[in-house]
């Protein structure tokens, strides 16, 4: 697009410097149409490629999980300790992103036909997860999170499913 343009002011200027006093009609010819390319759809993983895949992008939500348990079971051995502290709060929020980045990459892995309702399943037991962990990344207090907590318990059956379709160990 900016070569049909550049040339078009190369040749008016080259005119203008002329001193020739002509006028000079510069067409310029239309960008070729893009288009469109198709992309050939993903293969279907294998169950072997799947759980390897499951196990990719699982790890980093399970270690943010982690990551906050322990930060949780460090400070919460205080009693005194009655405000969340701001380690608490950031690694809440980290959870909350990894959470998002997880059902991202379960919604676009192209499981296998009999895996694919599975992880389906389990973006929707995550959703809650990302509200819960925002919430978490607001907590002032202890028993702001209790509170959080005390809402309900979120379901991982999904997850657990999911490892026995793909022949993996269910989760610790």
């Amino acid at each position: 697009m900016r070569t049909p343009l550049l040339a078009a002011t190369c040749l008016l200027l080259a005119e203008c410097g002329s001193g020739g006093g002509e006028v000079v009609s510069v067409q310029t010819a239309a960008a070729p149409a893009a288009t469109a390319v198709a992309s050939p759809a993903p293969t279907v993983l294998t169950k072997a490629e799947a759980a390897q895949r499951y196990l990719q992008i699982v790890g980093p939500y399970n270690a943010a999980l982690s990551k906050l348990t322990v930060i949780s079971r460090k400070h919460r051995k205080d009693p005194s300790t009655a405000k969340v502290p701001a380690e608490y709060r950031q690694q809440a929020m980290a959870v909350g992103s990894a959470a998002r980045a997880f059902m991202s990459a379960l919604m676009s892995t192209p499981w296998p036909a009999d895996v694919k309702p599975t992880a389906e399943k389990i973006v929707d037991e995550v959703s809650p997860e990302v509200t819960r962990y925002g919430v978490l990344a607001q907590a002032k207090t202890w028993a702001d999170v209790e509170a959080e907590f005390a809402a309900g318990q979120l379901s991982n059956s999904g997850a657990q499913k999911i490892r026995v379709q793909l022949g993996l160990p269910p989760a610790k």
